[in-house]
C-alpha cells in the first residue's frame, strides 16, 4: 500500500494499469463494515476516461486515495481500519 495522495485526473492518467486503487473516504454500513467510496483496478490508458468520470460520480476526486498491489490488499486494509 502506497502513502495517501490526492486523486486528480493527471493522477488517475498517470496510474498503472492494473494497480488497485481505494479513496480514503469510506462507508460505514449498519455492521460496521468499512467501504472506500470509490476503489477498484485501473483501466486500460484507452478505458481511463470512463473511469475518472465514475471516480467524479461519486466525488471521489481530489481526495487521498491509496494504491494497492490488488483487491486483496485492500480488503485486509480496509478490515483493520
Amino acid at each position: 500500500m502506497s502513502n495517501p495522495n490526492k486523486l486528480s485526473k493527471s493522477v488517475a492518467f498517470s496510474l498503472k494499469t492494473g494497480e488497485y486503487i481505494a479513496s480514503g473516504c469510506a462507508n460505514t454500513d449498519e455492521n460496521g463494515r468499512r467501504e472506500s467510496i470509490f476503489h477498484g483496478y485501473v483501466p486500460d490508458i484507452a478505458e481511463r476516461e470512463a473511469f475518472w468520470k465514475k471516480i467524479k460520480e461519486v466525488s471521489a476526486d481530489q481526495r487521498n486515495f491509496f494504491i494497492f498491489k490488488d483487491k486483496d490488499e485492500y480488503t485486509i486494509f480496509i478490515s483493520n481500519e
